[in-house]
Formats: C-alpha cells, structure tokens, sequence
C-alpha cells in the first residue's frame, strides 16, 4: 500500500449506493466488491450501508474511490450481515457491475446509483453528479 494522504493524487471519485432490503434487528447491509475501497470480495473490509426508521427497508451509503483503483469496470453485490459478522451475499444474480463510461467514475464526480432489491437486478437509477466544492475551512 502506502501513498500519502492529500487531494493532489490522481484524484478520486465518489460512488453512493442504494439498495432495498427486508433486514431484521441486528442485521446490517454492505457492499463488497472488486476494489480495495469496497473490502477487494473481503466482507470484514465492505463498506456499510445505513437506514433509519424513515428510511427502511432503504439502505445507503457513499465510498470514496481513488480512480487508481479504476480499470474498466467495478463488480460489486450487497450482503446482509449479522451481529456476529456471518454475511447472505446476493446468490441469486450475477455480480452488479458499473463500468467507467459515459463519465461515470471520472474526476470530480459523484455517481448515484439505486440498484432496486437486494437479490434482483433492476437497477433503477444510475446518474452522475459534479461532486459539490469543498466547504470552505472554517476560520481560526
């Protein structure tokens, strides 16, 4: 690994993710997939999504992705995750994939996904955004 912190690299993008799941208490939902920032298929590394009592059954959630981290496309699936870290991945549908065109996943950009229900390939929404100017520091 290494590498320094700082915003001046090759830059990164920023990828939100929404997906419906039926969870019960204690139960939480992630998304793993083929990058380092989405746990590299590692479930203890995915990254967690989260939903509130005006949100469920709505899980969401955003990743920072450094664009080195980028070649054609990102292949990722939700799981379901118990208290004690045991995972029910998406069996039922081949791997979710979001691929690197049409702007997606380029410098300065935020992509909004919403990939339906969880087990079910129907994603619903997939839209890029100019990710918003930092907020300016606060004053000493």
């Amino acid at each position: 690994g290494g590498g320094g912190g700082g915003g001046d690299g090759p830059g990164e993008t920023r990828v939100h993710f929404r997906v419906k799941a039926n969870t019960k208490p204690g139960e939480s939902v992630c998304v793993c997939g083929s990058l380092p920032s989405l746990g590299s298929w590692s479930l203890p590394r995915a990254a967690t999504l989260t939903t509130s009592p005006a949100d469920y059954p709505y899980w969401v959630g955003s990743v920072l992705v450094p664009l080195s981290e980028i070649s054609e496309e990102v292949r990722y699936k939700y799981v379901i995750k118990d208290g004690s870290g045991r995972g029910w991945w998406e069996s039922e549908i081949a791997d979710r994939c979001l691929s690197a065109a049409e702007g997606r996943l380029s410098p300065g950009t935020e992509t909004w996904l919403d990939d339906g229900s969880f087990n079910q390939l129907q994603r619903l929404l997939c839209y890029v955004a100019k990710a918003p100017p930092p907020a300016p520091a606060p004053l000493p």
